[in-house]
């Protein structure tokens, strides 16, 4: 309980601020973060920032929440941020913020004008987000405390258009921001 207090106390003066300064923060157009399932290295984030850092068209960097992680991409000599403090100068002035399973990373510090993609990680066989039966309180006090993420989703690339309608209701998304793109980490099925 603890813990988690300590977690919503840390979002909600991290908000404060981030209100109080992004309006003053110049974004990098070229400043690209990455995360996927808790920092893990994982996923359809995973595939894209590889290819990005492979292009080198973009500052593209992984936040990592442990040190294997860490430790891991630095030794492998790709851009990653540990997630922490430090993390947030960079965050607040990140153009793109791209993830998989969710942005607990760093939605919570990042600016009003930079734009989330979400790249989804699989395909609804499942009730998920509104259409669950969950209890309704949660959803409210994350949406009250901005931790309903799904609330800042620019874009939410998936992987058919076949099932367009399952996100919207899921998780209240416009259709124009759900993107059938297919998914990253299933490109090279198709580089033959």
């Amino acid at each position: 309980m603890i813990k988690k207090l300590k977690k919503y106390i840390n979002v909600i003066f991290l908000n404060l601020v981030k209100h109080f300064i992004s309006p003053f923060i110049k974004l990098d157009n070229n400043l690209v973060l990455f995360s996927s399932l808790n920092g893990s290295f994982v996923d359809n984030s995973k595939y894209l920032y590889l290819a990005m850092v492979k292009e080198n068209s973009f500052k593209a960097f992984w936040v990592a929440h442990d040190k294997n992680t860490f430790n891991f991409l630095k030794d492998q000599n790709l851009p990653v941020l540990k997630i922490g403090f430090g993390m947030f100068f960079k965050a607040i002035r990140a153009k793109f913020f791209v993830t998989t399973h969710n942005y607990q990373d760093v939605y919570y510090v990042k600016n009003k004008k930079t734009i989330v993609i979400h790249l989804w990680h699989g395909t609804p066989l499942k009730k998920m987000g509104f259409d669950a039966k969950v209890d309704r309180k949660k959803f409210y006090l994350k949406e009250k405390l901005g931790l309903y993420e799904h609330k800042y989703t620019d874009y939410l690339c998936i992987a058919s258009k076949n099932i367009i309608y399952a996100f919207e209701s899921a998780f209240g998304i416009a259709k124009q921001k759900i993107l059938p793109t297919g998914q990253p980490r299933n490109d090279i099925l198709f580089k033959a």
